[in-house]
């Protein structure tokens, strides 16, 4: 025996003992477990081999068929996936089991080892299930099969079964089943609205408006053209005309009048004027003049300039009209040539319909080519009660009579009044200042000081009255440009001559709108502001009016030698006219420095002493100092005691020749030391520092000899009972200076005896 039948046979005896043990040990172990499809859809227990792998009697697709009977028929007459196959009937080389619950038995690996490497680019063809279209351009499996993805079936699903090509096994039928192939007219490309497919015949070509068109637009549902009533067949049908499907707003006597023109039926003769390949219907060609005549209304002039729209405009939501064509109506409602008000607004609003002038016919006043008045003058204006004269008789119509907004330009009961028209170049300043209701209801009426040939201001013009603002004084005598500044360029109303406000602008009541205020605005900052009327008068600035009351109005009351002052004493005139103001000072008016120097160098207040004037002088004279008001000590430090105290303020302040630079007469105190105003007779003996201290041993009592000199205490020689019964003289004798002259002998002297007596007896 060869090796080969040796192996075979080996391998013969080994499946069959393999068989036989399985059959003698039927709870032998699974190699895993099978899937979740075979384990809970068809409930084989993974233990019970025979049920898939058969029995003595079966084979594993014996086991296979009987749940799959379906598959085993393709298999056996050669159709379908299975059927198609080599070996189809391998269950096994493709399903494999005993991977667990989650193996799926129909994944991606089971169609690759069918030969199918991608499931989703699986040529149905040889299932004799074709697909074309959008159907085979990369559809995925679950559009079509909802169970392709699907890891486990539900009982009784099919994953890729029973599905049939019929598109209304998939599609819902609009037309029920009356037509048919859905592919013939609709596709398998295009959106199924379209019915790309669908060839319309050339008896009524498909172009422009028709083009745009959906099938049930011209076809619908129920209807005597449905698609479905002709069973799709639309060669069979004859042709339609435009008044078959489309219903005329025209006259019937237009309509017959152009279709004769055109040599066409009556119902066919809309094309002419609305081309169905340009489209839209409500946007038709212009008609000739010859055609529009056939309306009835000739195109002569003047519209013969105007355009279809002028005449005919679009209009979409007409208010006044309802029902079918209501926008064609309201813009083409039929007119007469000469009946303007059929087609054109009153644009006088009915104003002439009634009354001396009542006219409807527009011809009455215009011309067919021209629509100025040109029949309305002069004259036939005068019959209105407004004479034009002067001025307005070269005025045009539009310059009294303007269109205000959206209203219709104003003709009847146009005011006549001048303000009507014109502008109030004064502002209404006439009105405001007239002094009586009477003359405000006159101040309208320009005609009160102009005319309609001159707008010049008449001579009698009364300035008090209609300004309430009378001239009086030096106002009088000026001439009007001194308020009323000429323009160099009219204004919009015409006017040169200047407003006050345009030069002074402010209150014509308050002299600063015009003048400088000489005071500087002082007075408007007191607490009760006086008008410049209080103190001057029209007639001159200078003449103050008598009763200013100065303490009121600057809070400085005038006593003493101040009532007496002038006033150009405190306030000088400056050069650009004002005056100064006193009140300079940080303090007011109430601080004497504002006004005069400080004679005194500012001395009191550098020692902390009282600063006010009136402290010590009066305002009826500074010269003298109030009595008892003045405190030497505390004021200048150096108090008067002894003789100082009885001393004449002239003693230490002599007069002076001429006053000085702040007025002042008296000459200040030499100083407060001793030696400032007293000559020193010990010859500077008890200087210390370059100064004598005076009152070391001088009382400050009335006796400058009264002396608190201890000679036991302040002296390097302490008297005994001897020397002390001596006179001061007896030791202290005068001594003659260097420079000439004599002083008495202090220090130095000896302490010694031999220093004052002879030893030979005597004092030396």
């Amino acid at each position: 025996m060869k090796r080969g039948a040796a192996g075979l046979w080996l391998g013969a005896i080994s499946a069959t003992i393999v068989f036989l043990l399985v059959l003698l040990d039927p709870s032998a172990s699974s190699p895993g477990p099978i899937s979740a499809v075979h384990a809970l859809s068809a409930g084989i227990d993974e233990h019970d081999c025979a049920a898939c792998h058969g029995s003595a009697r079966s084979d594993l697709r014996t086991a296979c068929a009987a749940c799959h009977a379906e598959v085993e028929v393709d298999v056996q007459r050669g159709r379908g996936f299975h059927g198609q196959l080599a070996d189809g009937g391998t269950c096994g080389r493709c399903h494999a089991e005993h991977h667990g619950a989650g193996f799926e038995l129909a994944s991606a690996g089971a169609f690759a080892l069918a030969g199918v490497p991608d499931r989703a680019a699986y040529d149905h063809a040889g299932l004799d299930f074709r697909l074309g279209g959008d159907h085979a351009a990369g559809l995925a499996c679950s559009r079509c099969h909802e169970h392709a993805d699907a890891p486990l079936l539900a009982s009784g699903a099919r994953r890729f079964r029973g599905l049939s090509q019929e598109c209304a096994s998939c599609h819902d039928d609009p037309h029920a089943g009356k037509l048919p192939d859905c592919r013939a007219c609709h596709g398998e490309t295009e959106p199924f609205a379209l019915a790309a497919a669908f060839a319309h015949p050339a008896t009524f070509a498909l172009e422009g408006a028709h083009a745009r068109a959906r099938c049930v637009d011209c076809h619908p549902r129920g209807g005597e053209f449905a698609i479905e009533a002709g069973g799709g067949a639309e060669a069979t049908r004859a042709a339609r005309d435009c008044a078959a499907c489309h219903a005329s707003p025209h006259a019937a006597p237009f309509v017959a009048a152009l279709a004769a023109r055109l040599s066409v039926a009556a119902g066919a003769s809309c094309a002419s004027c609305h081309p169905v390949e340009s489209g839209p219907f409500r946007e038709p060609r212009a008609l000739t003049a010859a055609e529009h005549a056939a309306t009835g209304f000739a195109l002569d002039p003047p519209h013969a300039r105007a355009t279809c729209a002028d005449c005919h405009p679009r209009i979409d939501a007409p208010a006044a009209h309802t029902g079918a064509f209501a926008d064609y109506r309201a813009a083409h409602p039929g007119r007469a040539a000469d009946d303007c008000a059929a087609c054109h607004a009153d644009p006088h609003g009915g104003q002439f319909a009634q009354g001396a002038t009542g006219v409807t016919d527009c011809l009455a006043c215009h011309e067919r080519l021209r629509f100025d008045p040109v029949v309305f003058g002069a004259r036939e204006h005068a019959r209105t009660g407004f004479a034009l004269d002067g001025a307005h008789q070269s005025s045009s119509c539009h310059a009294c009579h303007e269109r205000r907004g959206d209203a219709p330009r104003a003709f009847r009961g146009t005011n006549a009044q001048c303000a009507a028209c014109h502008a109030d170049v004064h502002a209404g300043a006439f009105a405001r200042g007239a002094a009586s209701p009477a003359d405000r209801e006159r101040a309208q009426d320009c005609a009160a000081c102009h005319t309609t040939t001159s707008f010049a201001r008449g001579q009698d013009f009364e300035h008090a009255r209609w300004t309430g603002f009378a001239l009086q004084g030096e106002h009088s005598g000026l001439a009007c440009e001194a308020c009323h500044p000429r323009r160099a360029v009219r204004d919009a109303h015409g006017r040169a001559f200047g407003l006050v406000a345009e030069a002074f602008p402010g209150p014509t009541d308050d002299c600063a709108t015009c003048h400088i205020d000489a005071h500087g605005g002082y007075f408007a900052r007191a607490p009760s502001a006086p008008a410049c009327a209080a103190c001057h008068d029209p007639h001159g600035f200078e003449a103050a009016a008598v009763g200013f009351d100065h303490a009121r109005w600057t809070g400085f009351p005038l006593v003493g030698a101040h009532a007496r002052s002038a006033c150009a004493a405190c306030h000088a005139q400056r050069a650009d006219g004002t005056r100064t103001l006193v009140h300079s000072g940080a303090r007011g008016p109430q601080d004497c420095a504002a006004c005069h120097a400080d004679p005194h160098a500012g001395a009191f207040a550098a020692r902390g002493a009282g600063t006010e004037c009136a402290s010590c002088h009066s305002s009826e004279s500074f010269a003298p100092a109030l009595p008892g008001s003045f405190d030497h000590g505390s004021w200048t430090g150096f108090a008067l005691g002894g003789a100082h105290a009885a001393a004449l303020c002239t003693s230490c302040h002599p007069r002076l020749a001429a006053r000085d630079a702040t007025g002042r007469s008296f000459a200040r105190a030499a100083g407060a030391s001793c030696s400032d105003c007293h000559a020193d007779p010990h010859a500077a003996q008890f200087a210390r520092g370059g100064a004598t201290d005076c009152a070391a041993c001088h009382a400050t009592g009335p006796d400058f000899l009264a002396l608190v000199f201890d000679h036991q205490r302040d002296a390097r020689f302490a008297l005994d009972s001897v020397h002390a019964r001596l006179s001061c003289s007896a030791c202290h004798v005068p001594w003659p200076l260097p420079g000439g002259g004599s002083a008495v002998r202090y220090k130095p002297l000896g302490t010694a005896c031999g220093d004052c007596h002879d030893p030979r007896g005597g004092q030396r």
